[in-house]
C-alpha cells in the first residue's frame, strides 16, 4: 500500500440509549496501514483493560444518498476470534452526527480497490482455515433468528453444506447466563440438533470452550473452525459478506460462480444495505422492544417505508430478484426478516399497520418464488422454530409464553412469472 500521510486522531461517540462514550483512535501507518482502536468504558474489565480493540479492518464506501464505512477486525481476546462490524454502530448509535466522521470516510474513499484487495488478503491468509474442506461448522445456529439465518442460507446456495456442517439450538428456553440449549437428543425438538463435537449442553460452552475468561454475550451464529477449536466469527453480516467465496479453491466451478456481492452490483448492494439494516433488519426489533408509546410511533412507520421501497425496487427491476435477474446479498438479507414478517413480527414486534400477503403483492411473490423454487431458502426456514422463539423467551413482551398459531398457511403457494403483471402495493406511512 502507497505511503499516505494521515495522523493519529480520536473523537468521542455519544450513545445516548446508554448515556455512554465511546472513544476511538485511529490512524494510518507502514505496517498496519489503516488501524483503528475502540475503547468503550461498559466493556472494562476489573484489570482495566478495554475488551474491544480493533487494530486492523477492511473499507469499504457506500456510494448513493447516505454514506458509511464497513470495518471488519478482531474485538476481544485474540483467541474468541470474535469479530464486529462498524456498520452495526453505524445504523444504532447514529454516528453520522459526529463531526469528524466525514473526514475518515474521505480518507478510506481514497483507497484504491487494488490496496482494498491486498488488506484483505493478508487477513485471508491468517485464516488458511477457509481453503480446507470440512474443518468448518457452523454452531449454535438458530433457526428462529433471521441474523443467525444468514450464514445457513450462504451455505446452502453457494453449496456449502458439505464443507461446513451444522448445529442447531433450540429456540427457546434462553436461560440467562448460559444462553440457549442444545437438545438432549435429535428427536427432543424438531429441527434442533445435538452438538455433534463437544456434547454440549449451553451455547455458553462454546464460548467458554473458545476462551475460558469470556464475558460477553451468547449470540448466535458461531462459526467454529474444527481443527483450531476456536470461534472464527459470530457475526452474521460478517459471514455474509466473506462467506461465499471463502471456499472457491475446493469447489466446483459451478458454486464458484455464485456471487452475491458481484463488483457490478456493489454500490446498489451497499446502497441498499445502508437503509435496509436498520430501518427493516433492525427495525422490527426497534417497534417490538420499544420503550414507550412515543418511540414506538416512531419506529414502526420506518419499517413499513422500508418495506415499501423493497416492493418498488423488486417491481422496478423486474424481477425475480430484488436487484434483477441475479440473486445477491440483499436477497438474502431482506429473505431471513421478511419470512418472519407475518408469522411474528405483525404480532410479536406489533408491527401491524399491514401484512406482506395482503399489503405488498410483489414482495410476496419475491418471497414465494425464493421459498419454493431457489434451493435452499425452504431447507433453511423453520417456521414451528420462528413462531416459538420470541414468544416463549420474551415474558415482559408476552407473560404467558403462548405461541401464535397463524398465520395458515405459513406461506402462500402459487409464484407468477409474469412479473410486469403482479401490483405494486404500498402502506401509507
Amino acid at each position: 500500500m502507497a505511503s499516505q500521510e494521515w495522523e493519529e486522531e480520536s473523537w468521542a461517540i455519544y450513545d445516548d440509549r446508554a448515556d455512554e462514550h465511546i472513544k476511538i483512535h485511529y490512524g494510518w501507518d507502514e505496517d498496519r496501514g489503516y488501524w483503528i482502536k475502540v475503547m468503550d468504558n461498559r466493556l472494562q474489565m476489573d484489570d482495566g483493560h478495554f475488551v474491544t480493540e480493533m487494530d486492523r479492518f477492511r473499507a469499504s464506501v457506500l456510494d448513493g444518498g447516505q454514506e458509511g464505512c464497513y470495518l471488519s477486525a478482531y474485538t476481544g481476546p485474540r483467541g474468541t476470534g470474535k469479530k464486529v462490524r462498524m456498520e452495526v454502530m453505524f445504523d444504532l448509535w447514529d454516528i453520522y452526527k459526529v463531526p469528524d466522521e466525514k473526514k475518515i470516510l474521505m480518507e478510506c474513499r481514497k483507497m484504491s480497490e487494488r490496496e482494498v484487495d491486498e488488506m484483505c488478503e493478508v487477513m485471508e491468509e491468517e485464516e488458511d482455515w477457509s481453503h480446507q474442506s470440512g474443518l468448518a461448522t457452523v454452531k449454535n445456529k438458530g433457526l428462529f433468528c433471521p441474523f443467525a439465518h444468514r450464514p445457513n442460507l450462504v451455505r446452502h446456495v453457494c453449496g456449502l453444506t458439505d464443507i461446513i456442517s451444522l448445529s442447531v439450538v433450540r429456540p427457546y428456553p434462553n436461560i440467562k447466563g448460559e444462553g440457549l440449549r442444545f437438545p438432549k437428543t435429535n428427536d427432543e425438538y424438531p429441527g434442533a440438533t445435538v452438538d455433534d463435537l463437544y456434547g454440549s449442553e449451553f451455547l455458553r460452552d462454546i464460548y467458554l470452550r473458545a476462551d475460558k475468561d469470556y464475558k460477553g454475550v451468547y449470540s448466535i451464529p458461531v462459526l467454529w473452525d474444527k481443527e483450531t477449536e476456536t470461534i472464527v466469527s459470530n457475526d452474521s453480516a460478517d459471514m455474509l459478506r466473506w462467506l461465499p467465496n471463502a471456499f472457491d479453491p475446493i469447489l466446483p466451478v459451478v458454486h464458484k460462480r455464485v456471487h452475491l456481492y458481484p463488483k457490478d452490483l456493489r454500490s446498489q448492494i451497499d446502497e441498499i444495505t445502508a437503509w435496509m439494516q436498520p430501518d427493516l433488519n433492525a427495525g422490527v426489533y426497534k417497534a417490538g422492544g420499544a420503550a414507550s408509546q412515543a418511540d414506538y410511533d416512531k419506529a414502526v412507520p420506518v419499517v413499513f417505508r422500508a418495506l415499501n421501497k423493497i416492493e418498488r425496487l423488486i417491481h422496478d427491476n423486474g424481477g425475480p430478484f430484488i436487484l434483477g435477474k441475479h440473486i445477491s446479498e440483499v436477497d438474502l438479507r431482506a429473505y431471513t426478516t421478511i419470512i418472519r414478517f407475518d408469522p411474528i413480527y405483525v404480532q410479536h414486534c406489533k408491527c401491524n399497520l399491514g401484512t406482506i400477503r395482503h399489503n405488498y403483492p410483489t414482495i410476496n411473490n419475491w418471497l414465494k418464488n425464493l421459498y419454493y423454487n431457489v434451493e435452499g431458502f425452504r431447507e433453511s426456514t423453520n417456521f414451528k422454530h420462528i413462531k416459538e422463539s420470541y414468544p416463549k423467551n420474551q415474558a415482559d413482551i408476552n407473560p404467558k409464553g403462548i405461541a401464535p398459531m397463524g398465520p395458515i398457511p405459513d406461506i402462500e403457494s402459487g409464484v407468477d412469472h409474469n412479473w410486469g403483471l403482479v401490483p405494486v402495493g404500498s402502506i401509507y406511512v
